[in-house]
């Protein structure tokens, strides 16, 4: 048992070790519309989805929306697309979600060491933790301006921290939407 609690202490400094660091990491998903053209995209608008207040996230929400509008902005000027509202062939909307998040752990026991020269089988004895935190969701969605079908949508999942000052916040946001961005098919 004292095994057991070291090595949930360990597993469980080290995460917030990479948080606390700045390391985020990303889930990141996509899913595109096979049938689209992408290559006669020119130019774009972005635009915030309709969303109440983001529950779970103390933050200025004129500052988040800035922040997000900006790092599409950069991500899409990039790939050679340009914002033009009133000539804008698809419509870039985002949303976010944040929301209290619990997941168990399960740490093995392994007793090898005791039997390491018999022939006796290895005992495992599983152990669970319930690890409560915000998981925050951006996901963006690239909308066909004619048809006003989605033609391709992203998503990004983190674990979000309240200690997190705006600087490195923007940081994190600005490598959510790069990341994102990487499978947009243009």
């Amino acid at each position: 048992m004292f095994r057991n609690q070291i090595a949930v202490k360990l597993l469980l400094s080290s995460w917030i070790s990479l948080m606390s660091a700045g390391c985020m990491q990303f889930m990141v998903s996509y899913k595109s519309d096979p049938n689209y053209d992408y290559s006669k995209i020119q130019s774009y608008e972005i635009v915030k989805n309709q969303q109440d207040n983001i529950q779970n996230l103390e933050v200025d929400e004129a500052w988040l929306g800035q922040t997000i509008t900006g790092a599409i902005k950069d991500s899409l000027d990039s790939k050679g697309l340009s914002e033009n509202p009133e000539q804008a062939q698809v419509v870039v909307s985002y949303y976010v979600v944040v929301a209290m998040t619990v997941d168990t752990l399960v740490v093995d026991n392994y007793y090898n060491h005791y039997y390491q020269y018999s022939t006796y089988p290895t005992a495992a004895i599983p152990d669970y933790r319930k690890i409560t935190y915000n998981k925050g969701t951006l996901v963006i969605d690239v909308v066909d301006k004619a048809s006003k079908q989605i033609v391709w949508r992203g998503a990004a999942d983190t674990v979000v921290r309240e200690q997190t000052d705006n600087e490195q916040r923007e940081k994190n946001i600005r490598k959510a939407v790069t990341q994102i961005f990487k499978q947009f098919p243009r």
